[in-house]
């Protein structure tokens, strides 16, 4: 029997969010030393463009490493060439000041880590399309609580409708969901003195892939595509955002996706553990048996929004996280008086928001 051991496969989320989603998977323990996971994406929106490349340097999900001191390059069919920046932890940006993802241009990553040369299959971004419309929906969800005993929790799920285009190749799509939210801190004493606004923007539904594939649809317009849930919290007692990027891409991304989408159909939670490692279109030019993870993706994207208040709810849902009575009270959270302590606390409003 192969003993087995868990890695994280990394994949970032590029367009004006920086996210990472994490997808656990498992291969034999003999194959996970070195193993490479690039993770990257050029889209039609501006630069600059992030890479990131990571390691397995052991058994457990904590054993991937940031991979350091590599040198980088992104080439187009029509001869144009700008190097990655090293930002560091393994973090890396195509700064979009030569290159910018255009609609029809190939693209073409090339990496030296150490003594190896990686590079990727060309990708071409395709034509994009349009998300036609977007909507909430309030339902009660049933889950079973560790005591087997059936619970009922309150959740926002998130529908989109967009038109399919008949083309000779797709159109291929995937769709992330983010939620931005805000928390306004209570007034610090002396009473009347300054106190601010945090906004968080996190993606939803890390563990799921939500894919298209318009090959063979001839309807003109897919309804009713579920994009993401969220459980109603005090995140929703004031307002909250949900944006849905729609990313047209390719086929050969649409069938990396695919197959990450069935490893990860095949957990119960996101404590389980899928069977096997998905490799993607990146390879060592020297060793093309060495599996490389992740994918270096070529897209086009379309965003569209939509949000909820407080009073879009019963009054016993989305009570707040804090309440200003007036005065210092220390039996709030701490993050009360300082939203920064939360994680993802931007104090910089987002444009949409």
């Amino acid at each position: 029997m192969i003993n087995r051991s868990f890695i994280a496969v990394l994949m970032l989320c590029i367009l004006f969010w920086g996210c990472i989603e994490e997808i656990s998977v498992e291969l034999p323990s003999n194959e996970i030393e070195n193993l490479l996971v690039v993770d990257g994406q050029i889209h039609t929106g501006p630069g600059p463009y992030t890479i990131q490349l990571k390691r397995v340097a052991g058994s457990g999900l904590g054993a991937i490493q940031p991979v350091e001191q590599a040198a980088g390059s992104v080439f187009t069919a029509s001869g144009k060439e700008e190097a990655l920046q090293e930002v560091g932890e393994g973090l890396y940006l195509l700064p979009g000041n030569t290159i910018q993802g255009e609609v029809g241009e190939t693209y073409t990553l090339e990496l030296q880590i150490g003594d190896s040369r990686y590079m990727s299959k060309p990708e071409t971004i395709p034509e994009p399309v349009q998300v036609e419309s977007i909507r909430w929906q309030y339902v009660d969800k049933e889950f079973f609580t560790e005591s087997n005993v059936v619970t009922t929790l309150p959740f926002v799920e998130i529908y989109i409708d967009t038109p399919v285009p008949e083309r000779e190749d797709g159109p291929f799509f995937r769709w992330r969901t983010l939620e931005t939210y805000s928390l306004v801190e209570n007034p610090p004493p002396p009473p009347g003195s300054f106190s601010r606004t945090c906004y968080f923007t996190f993606p939803t539904n890390l563990q799921t892939v939500s894919i298209f594939n318009g090959e063979a649809f001839s309807e003109g317009r897919w309804e009713n595509q579920w994009v993401g849930d969220r459980e109603i919290d005090w995140t929703f007692s004031s307002k909250h955002v949900f944006s849905v990027v729609q990313y047209t891409t390719t086929q050969g991304a649409y069938t990396y996706w695919e197959q990450v989408q069935r490893v990860t159909n095949q957990v119960g939670s996101i404590f389980d553990t899928p069977p096997a490692a998905v490799g993607g279109n990146m390879s060592n030019s020297d060793d093309f048996a060495e599996l490389v993870l992740g994918y270096f993706e070529a897209v086009s994207v379309d965003t569209i929004r939509t949000f909820t208040v407080k009073s879009d709810f019963e009054f016993r849902l989305a009570q707040p996280r804090c309440v200003n009575l007036g005065f210092f009270d220390p039996r709030q959270p701490a993050e009360c008086y300082n939203c920064l302590l939360l994680e993802g606390a931007e104090v910089d409003r987002p444009p949409f928001f």
